[in-house]
């Protein structure tokens, strides 16, 4: 099974709420999904089980995956469904983080395939219309280096945030610099304005506002 390059990308980092945080997916969720499975005794839907399966860190391909699987379940597939497509996935690449990799968008416009018929969950199948919208919105999040997922970007590519593993231990950054969106929001929440905050840190103003968009939409 073909592994990432770097343990940047899979040392566990991210602590439930921060992964809810940037993902937009509910703790609990996320818990179940990195923890004891379904109430079948279904392994958990990521992660091996191990480590990232007391609900305590997750990592930056972790993060990835996670993201990823809320995109399919806000789009109304149910946990067994997703479990699936990614043991499709899984099968078709071989590879540890299968959401993670940049063939992903292939395997969604593929994944369901002739198992749309079979689907009795409830659950829409996955559509070519919906494989693409999935793919979109994976590509305006993810950023790609070696055929894995390096970057991260929340609020999308063309915003000023992102998460690089190998800066600041995967945190979300400035794009393009090593401060924290969290050291700039705890300077706000101390009182200090945006005015003060550029001056101190030759940013530009929209690089903070950035931050405070990010966190006014959590």
């Amino acid at each position: 099974m073909e592994t990432p390059p770097d343990r940047a990308r899979t040392s566990p980092v991210y602590e439930l709420g921060e992964a809810a945080q940037l993902t937009g997916v509910d703790p609990r969720t996320i818990a179940s999904w990195f923890g004891s499975g379904s109430p079948s005794g279904a392994p958990p839907l990521l992660g091996d089980g191990g480590e990232n399966g007391n609900g305590r860190q997750i990592s930056f391909l972790d993060l990835v995956e996670l993201d990823l699987a809320g995109m399919l379940m806000r789009n109304g597939l149910s946990d067994d469904r997703i479990r699936g497509i990614r043991a499709y996935a899984d099968a078709r690449l071989d590879a540890r983080y299968p959401f993670a990799r940049v063939e992903m968008g292939t395997i969604c416009r593929h994944a369901d395939g002739g198992e749309r018929d079979a689907a009795h969950d409830g659950t829409p199948p996955l559509t070519p219309e919906l494989a693409r919208e999935i793919e979109a919105n994976a590509r305006s999040r993810f950023g790609y280096t070696d055929a894995w997922a390096g970057f991260f970007f929340p609020l999308g590519r063309g915003a000023l945030l992102n998460c690089d593993p190998l800066v600041r231990g995967g945190r979300l950054t400035l794009r393009d610099r090593s401060l924290t969106a969290e050291l700039i929001a705890e300077m706000l929440d101390g009182g200090q304005t945006v005015a003060q905050i550029v001056w101190d840190y030759d940013l530009a103003p929209a690089e903070v506002e950035a931050v405070i968009e990010f966190y006014a939409d959590r």
